[in-house]
């Protein structure tokens, strides 16, 4: 069975379950509520935009990733950076391993006061470098700070980790949702395609080999997203000074 995408929605996943934090869930259910997320219950989102889809709580088997052509069996952190929604990541309480790398490939993180993370894996007589971390956290916060936290294992609380760009936000706790609900209504107000080729071209653009790669890849996408009818949709709203109504065409 592979998973389907709607063409715009978004997921959110709180890393910290994925660790067995203070909710106590285990690896395996989040493993199989990701996966199940992205083909079964985000549609919910695009038909329900005020809706939220929720972790399930029964585990389920491995779901392959196809996109039509090839098909693998992909771990969350590289399922993250290769489904085409926009991934949002709430993180409250302690994110550690796992649930941590879940934040790392995530597109936006979104902290609560409580939040804390750390790469726990050394601390278990292990590398620290594990699903990607490695990859993804000296991209996000340079490679002092990488490495500092993943040599020693030690955690970066939400102040520090707001202050070296690893989350965009810091919030209570109590108003961590309802942040997220904000940045999810602007999400769904652009285009689904535009939005879908926004991330691919960042994800792209940071590996590029040089200046001229990544506005070549620019151009590509613009030049496909400019024949749309969404693009003339785009330009006929602001005319008429009205919301855009969005078909993904």
């Amino acid at each position: 069975m592979g998973l389907s995408f709607p063409p715009q929605c978004h997921l959110l996943l709180d890393c910290t379950l994925y660790n067995c934090g203070k909710h106590r869930t285990k690896k395996s259910t989040i493993e199989a509520g990701f996966l199940e997320l992205c083909s079964q219950r985000n549609q919910e989102t695009v038909n329900h935009p005020g809706g939220r889809p929720s972790i399930p709580t029964q585990p389920a088997p491995d779901v392959p990733l196809t996109d039509g052509c090839r098909t693998a069996t992909l771990p969350e952190d590289r399922a993250v950076g290769q489904c085409p929604q926009a991934i949002i990541s709430l993180i409250q309480g302690p994110a550690c391993g796992g649930g941590f790398s879940l934040a790392l490939a995530s597109d936006i993180r979104i902290a609560a006061e409580s939040a804390k993370m750390n790469a726990a894996y050394i601390k278990a007589g292990l590398t620290a470098c594990d699903m990607a971390c490695s990859y993804l956290l000296p991209r996000l916060v340079g490679l002092s700070v990488a490495s500092e936290l993943m040599m020693t294992g030690r955690f970066i609380n939400a102040e520090r980790a707001l202050r070296v760009n690893l989350v965009s936000e810091v919030m209570a706790e109590a108003e961590l949702e309802a942040s997220a609900d904000s940045l999810i209504g602007e999400l769904l107000a652009t285009s689904p395609m535009g939005l879908r080729l926004t991330k691919d071209g960042l994800n792209m653009s940071v590996d590029a080999g040089s200046l001229e790669a990544a506005m070549a890849l620019e151009d590509r996408q613009q030049s496909l997203v400019a024949m749309t009818r969404d693009a003339g949709e785009a330009v006929t709203a602001f005319l008429e000074k009205r919301k855009p109504v969005w078909q993904d065409r």
